[in-house]
């Protein structure tokens, strides 16, 4: 699976879950998903690294916040 499958993937489970999805453009400045229901938005970074292990940063955490 690529990181545009995952993204899907993401974006497919908040639909199953009642959520209005939008992916976004490749230049998102980190969010990949929005989801929204009733009065709630989420913005969703879709991470994925394969096998090696790679934590969340500062710097990823800073770009989504200044995304909202």
């Amino acid at each position: 699976m690529n990181s545009d499958e995952y993204e899907q993937q993401v974006a497919d489970f908040f639909t199953k879950k009642g959520y209005k999805v939008e992916l976004t453009p490749k230049s998102d400045y980190g969010v990949d998903v929005f989801a929204s229901k009733n009065n709630e938005k989420i913005a969703i970074q879709v991470k994925m690294y394969g096998s090696g292990i790679r934590p969340i940063n500062r710097q990823m955490i800073m770009e989504l916040y200044g995304a909202m």
